[in-house]
């Protein structure tokens, strides 16, 4: 049954990729489908492409691995919402204004020759290949694990790289667009069944109270040590706001002290990763209004559903059927346990040799894994397409520049492929640098947005500064920086996250390069870029609309959710060292808060969507905004809009 259910759901891929390569008519409709096909799949789509592997791996990882504070990164589905909501509108105005059919032609087309694409590009890279291997090896573990071994890891990333290929690098977002909808059901439907299978497993409702009563006890978690209102399990709590420390295991046995500011700084980089990795879509978007849905819908309801859904009774639960070692788990040996399938093995058991159970849970792995996996090779060729698309400007340039996509797109997987074969132990740890290094390039399409006074120059050296600072705090390059420069500073200074680390050096250096050396002959042409922005982007029937009401809403949110306010969730509902009969709610403190937490960002995002003006479009200035756009070819420099235009 579960090999019929994985051969089905290939055969379903190669048709639909098949069908849109007879679609597909032009090279440009790779990278940028048909209007009604990317509209059918932008929702569930994009939702399904981002945050699946999330729902159903990591976060249950996580808090398996570190409690249900852990918890808290299901809120990646308001925060990245929230992150596209402040750039959303003026990105969309910026690129059809622009004529930008991917990030190379943006950069170029606003900065000119200041922000040089290829640094982007090649930083990007840095991103997207990483995280490509990570999916082949953690779609090689789900093979070997649901097959009990008869598909080892290789052979298991080698047929998901088989089938990533033939279903993606022919038609590429045209595909993944026409898929979308699909993927989408079957992984919100699939983390459904799966938490009412684990909780039966469990025994109901009351099994999983049980479960999360005992949680103290399945594991030597630690204590806070008297932070964050209380000497709490840290299975139940967050350790403060800020807790200082000098490596990435504070003691033997403790989880991965999750503070009021590791959770803020992750849930950042969480976010920052996520618009990086939705690019393809939203140069692909042709209606502004397909964000707010995006958002609101799939991706702030369904997928926050199912990131709590999976966090809570897959990750929790999975400790109970399939208890952990008595290893310490910190930082370091949390992230480089992240390949050794401990939600895999979960998985695995509680399909339990089950033919339903096992095709259910393959299904829903498969999907959320290749829409993940083809994402990430769809950003990685929209990253570099735009080096050969110029090139390919000539009679019969368009075969060519398709056939350059497809190249492109296979080199990337056979890349990772190789990569994730070769099996590096510090595999995870390239992840975890990859996601703090994505933060850093979300700043270039920020300052596109909103920020006129920076220049490319600046933005390419504070690029560079950030990223040189997050290597210098992971892990990975910590060492070389203490034998090249004696360095004194501990991997994650504070206990915080490197991409908040990385964020703050890539502004700084940005700020000071504005102020020593400004580029006050391209500021003039930026600012008058900004105004047209803002000219288009204005509805006179909503011109009295105020947004800065509602972003002191947002702030207040985040200091409560993800901030300094997370102590209060420790025990506001009950205190987690008391029975269970004396927490309010029948849960500890902590989830009811993230619960609370979850809903009223909800709120917060309907009414974000009103007052930045996403609600506002209607056809009418939608046309309007792309007939303002110049001629189609690459713009060379930012004042070129004006004069040509």
């Amino acid at each position: 049954m579960l090999a019929l259910s994985a051969a089905a759901f290939g055969i379903y891929i190669l048709y639909v990729s098949a069908a849109q390569v007879r679609r597909l008519g032009s090279a440009e409709g790779w990278l940028y489908p048909a209007e009604p096909v990317i509209k059918a799949g932008f929702g569930l789509g994009a939702a399904a492409a981002l945050y699946g592997v999330m729902a159903l791996f990591v976060i249950p990882w996580m808090a398996r691995e570190s409690g249900l504070a852990a918890l808290y990164m299901g809120l990646t589905a308001i925060t990245a919402p929230m992150l596209s909501f402040a750039l959303g509108k003026r990105f969309w105005i910026a690129k059809e204004r622009l004529g930008a059919r991917r990030p190379a032609d943006m950069l170029r087309g606003y900065f000119g020759r200041g922000l040089s694409p290829t640094i982007w590009a090649l930083a990007s890279l840095c991103v997207y290949l990483p995280l490509l291997a990570l999916a082949m090896t953690l779609a090689g573990n789900f093979a070997s694990a649901m097959t009990d071994g008869a598909i080892n890891r290789e052979l298991g990333a080698v047929l998901f790289a088989l089938l990533l290929a033939l279903g993606t690098a022919p038609a590429g977002l045209a595909a993944g667009a026409a898929m979308g909808r699909v993927h989408g059901i079957i992984i919100i439907a699939g983390i459904a069944a799966i938490a009412a299978i684990m909780l039966s497993a469990l025994g109901g409702s009351s099994g999983l109270a049980a479960a999360l009563a005992e949680l103290p006890n399945l594991r030597p978690w630690g204590s806070t040590g008297g932070r964050g209102g209380g000497a709490f399990s840290q299975a139940y709590a967050v350790a403060g706001f800020l807790r200082p420390f000098s490596g990435l295991t504070m003691a033997a046995g403790q989880g991965v002290l999750w503070t009021g500011a590791l959770v803020f700084s992750v849930a950042a980089a969480f976010a920052g990763l996520l618009f990086l990795l939705s690019l393809p879509w939203l140069f692909a978007n042709p209606d502004p209004r397909l964000l707010r849905r995006h958002s609101l819908g799939p991706a702030g309801l369904w997928m926050g559903l199912a990131l709590f859904a999976a966090a809570a009774v897959l990750g929790i639960g999975g400790l109970v059927l399939n208890a952990p070692g008595t290893a310490p788990h910190g930082v370091a040996e949390t992230a480089g346990a992240f390949t050794s399938a401990p939600v895999s093995n979960a998985l695995a058991a509680l399909a339990g040799g089950n033919g339903w159970k096992g095709s259910i849970i393959a299904l829903t792995g498969l999907a959320a894994l290749h829409a993940f996996a083809a994402n990430l090779v769809l950003g990685l060729v929209a990253t570099l397409s735009g080096f050969w698309t110029r090139r390919t400007a000539k009679p019969g340039g368009d075969q060519r520049e398709l056939g350059f996509n497809r190249i492109a797109a296979l080199t990337a997987i056979a890349g990772a492929l190789l990569i994730s074969l070769a099996n590096p132990g510090d595999l995870p740890h390239w992840g975890g640098l990859a996601m703090a290094a994505g933060l850093q390039l979300c700043v270039p399409f920020a300052a596109i947005c909103w920020w006129p006074a920076l220049s490319g120059r600046a933005a390419s050296l504070g690029l560079i500064a950030g990223l040189v600072t997050v290597l210098a705090v992971t892990p990975l390059g910590h060492g070389l920086f203490v034998a090249l420069a004696g360095a004194t500073w501990p991997v994650w200074p504070l206990g915080l996250h490197p991409a908040l680390w990385g964020l703050g050096i890539n502004l700084a250096v940005c700020f000071l390069i504005t102020l020593v050396a400004p580029d006050r002959q391209g500021r003039s042409a930026r600012d008058g870029f900004h105004r047209q922005i803002l000219e288009l982007g204005t509805n006179p029937e909503q011109a009295d609309a105020r947004t800065g009401g509602a972003w002191f809403l947002a702030a207040l949110w985040i200091f409560f959710a993800l901030g300094p306010g997370t102590v209060i969730g420790n025990d506001i509902f009950g205190n987690p060292g008391l029975a269970p009969s004396e927490w309010d709610f029948g849960v500890p403190s902590i989830l009811a808060w993230q619960l609370l937490a979850w809903i009223s960002g909800l709120a917060l995002l309907v009414y974000l969507s009103r007052r930045t003006g996403l609600a506002q479009f209607n056809a009418k200035n939608i046309e309007a905004i792309k007939k303002s756009r110049p001629h189609q070819y690459i713009i060379t420099s930012a004042a070129s809009v004006f004069r040509k235009s």
